[in-house]
């Protein structure tokens, strides 16, 4: 026999017993109380606020400023459907966005309260345009690109990392470029003069080795997947390429790498960590949604530590950059590993501004954009450092 617990709001009148209550009303009754004592935090006080506005009077004020009906529905188990927050997702494939692609089927989404829905794009920049309208809530970009879009008025944050510098500096397997040094007088192939990567080239490999590949070198813009073909055809010497488009020919021999941006960043003393890309979001869904960034953060966790753990998930993953040979899954995947999910937090903004004060030096302020990294434009999750 359960014994009657009093209205926590009117426990002054007198009692109007009953012989027993239910479970459910024990939990509803409990609920009420810690809700009334966390409001008023005495006796007295719950008792003085009765006297002013009646026992009726106080449980409608009390309802009109605590869900108290969602409060008894999650003590007892009644919560039904979780509310999706929707999240729409951008990536691009060549570049593999490895969490967002893992945590649909691994239903991570839904476990956190997520309706996510994805959207491939085809070409670097184009994330912008797709932000800007709407279209997408999340997309993947450098923290160079990051202050030139705030700057030009898209209202976005980071609020993870993605990869870390990578991207190798590749030449034909018979070619008689051996260092990074010797590049001085050949043609250099890249996809874009303004982008990171470039200016990351230009700016590090001046300090480290004494060549600047756009003033001591001819450079040759064109889009990634072309610059293969033009490095076979001896269109050009070497190229700056994307890691998972040097996978192939670096693991069959027909190419090889003469540096990466992240030994060139040691070896010109940067710290090597410092942001690359990151995982950016829109301010209007940090707004609507900001308390459910935490489920975010979670659903990239579960992501990267199914992918850190689990070598099947990778087939699937490699064949959307069209990479299908075993040894050459294998190589795509140990690459991923090593490159995706950086540190982040805001211990990194020091040498992010060391790095971008070098490349607005060797490149000036016009091709970077910006000079200056601010703290405002980046979110950092709970216990980063």
């Amino acid at each position: 026999m359960l014994r009657k617990i009093k209205d926590p709001l009117a426990d002054s009148i007198p009692d109007q017993s009953e012989p027993s209550v239910n479970a459910e009303s024990l939990i509803d009754q409990k609920v009420e109380a810690a809700v009334a004592h966390a409001i008023f935090g005495s006796d007295l006080r719950r008792r003085e606020f009765i006297r002013y506005v009646g026992v009726g009077g106080a449980a409608a004020i009390l309802n009109s400023i605590f869900p108290m009906g969602a409060a008894k529905a999650l003590a007892q188990g009644k919560t039904g459907p979780i509310e999706k927050k929707e999240l729409k997702v951008g990536f691009i494939p060549i570049t593999c966005a490895t969490p967002i692609i893992m945590a649909e089927p691994m239903g991570f989404y839904k476990k956190h309260g997520l309706d996510v829905q994805v959207t491939d794009y085809a070409a670097p920049g184009q994330q912008y345009t797709l932000l800007r309208a709407g279209t997408i809530d999340v997309a993947i970009g450098n923290f160079v690109d990051l202050h030139r879009q705030r700057r030009a008025g898209l209202t976005i944050k980071a609020f993870h990392g993605y990869q870390r510098y990578n991207n190798p500096v590749i030449v034909k397997a018979g070619s008689s470029i051996a260092q990074f040094a010797d590049l001085r007088g050949r043609k250099v192939g890249g996809f874009g003069n303004t982008f990171l990567d470039w200016l990351v080239l230009r700016a590090a490999g001046k300090k480290a080795h004494g060549v600047d590949v756009e003033t001591d070198a001819t450079s040759v813009v064109a889009a990634p997947p072309l610059l293969n073909q033009f490095l076979m055809r001896g269109e050009i010497d070497a190229a700056i390429q994307f890691s998972s488009l040097a996978i192939a020919p670096l693991t069959t021999g027909e190419v090889r790498a003469i540096a990466d941006l992240a030994t060139l960043l040691r070896q010109a003393q940067f710290n090597a960590e410092a942001f690359y890309t990151q995982w950016f979001i829109t301010e209007q869904w940090l707004d609507r949604y900001g308390s459910a960034l935490d489920g975010v953060y979670a659903t990239f966790a579960a992501g990267y530590d199914r992918l850190a753990k689990d070598d099947a998930v990778w087939v699937e993953l490699a064949q959307r950059v069209r990479i299908t040979d075993p040894k050459l899954v294998a190589a795509y995947r140990e690459k991923g590993r090593e490159i995706n999910n950086p540190p982040y937090g805001a211990s990194l903004l020091q040498p992010t501004q060391a790095l971008l004060t070098e490349i607005v030096s060797v490149a000036g302020d016009q091709a970077a954009g910006i000079t200056r990294v601010d703290p405002q434009a980046f979110v950092f999750p709970p216990g980063s450092r």
